[in-house]
């Protein structure tokens, strides 16, 4: 489970290439292709470099927007399914 804090990355193992809105993301070692949507692309952007939930969940709102609770479980859990398909890594501390 992460948590806020947790320092994520992208794996070594996935190549992407980018659709307009949206990006394939092919994972070399098992073969499969995701495809993701405008977010997902936007958060597989911030994941380039070293970075935590919180500063992506901020990174998706700008001015006095804010995520609704809902919004911010469903980020959290694209985050887990990220990691649990080994596209990120969570890096430990």
């Amino acid at each position: 489970m992460l948590n806020d804090n947790t320092r994520l990355i992208r794996s070594d193992e996935v190549l992407e290439a980018e659709l307009d809105d949206e990006a394939v993301l092919l994972h070399v070692e098992s073969g499969r292709y995701f495809e993701v949507n405008v977010t997902g692309k936007r958060i597989w952007s911030l994941l380039s470099r070293e970075t935590d939930p919180a500063t992506i969940l901020s990174s998706l709102v700008s001015g006095a927007e804010r995520l609704k609770d809902e919004e911010r479980k469903q980020v959290i859990s694209y985050l887990e399914t990220l990691v649990g398909l080994d596209l990120a890594r969570a890096i430990p501390t």
